[in-house]
């Protein structure tokens, strides 16, 4: 996977870069899909889970997005910082932006998918 720097300013108040999954176009939360023994958010546009971006308490881990983001309602820094670095982002990899000096990535393959109604 290729090695990406963070370059977020995290200036979006409590430290947040103010673009994450929830603000995309493509984030859904089905109160009647499980996974695992949780409810929980998902992409309609990759149909995986995000279950990777909250831990037990059902708090999110960082801010998670992916070279597809399309805007929703994301804070106007963090887009215009997501658009600096988008074109060196993969196309199958979900980031996560924690305040690390690189962003974490998961390949989509590796995310709980969702099962084909």
């Amino acid at each position: 996977m290729k090695v990406i720097r963070d370059i977020f300013s995290y200036s979006y108040g409590h430290g947040a870069i103010g673009l994450t999954c929830n603000y995309c176009i493509y984030y859904k939360f089905n109160e009647d899909l499980e996974i695992g023994s949780l409810k929980r958010s998902y992409c309609s546009l990759h149909n995986f889970s995000l279950k990777i971006m909250r831990n037990e308490e059902d708090r999110i881990l960082g801010e998670w997005f992916c070279k597809q983001f399309e805007n929703k309602n994301a804070f106007e820094w963090g887009l215009k910082e997501f658009y600096q670095l988008k074109d060196e982002l993969e196309d199958n990899v979900l980031y996560q932006a924690c305040g690390k000096k690189y962003l974490n990535g998961t390949y989509f393959k590796d995310l709980p998918q969702l099962k084909e109604e």
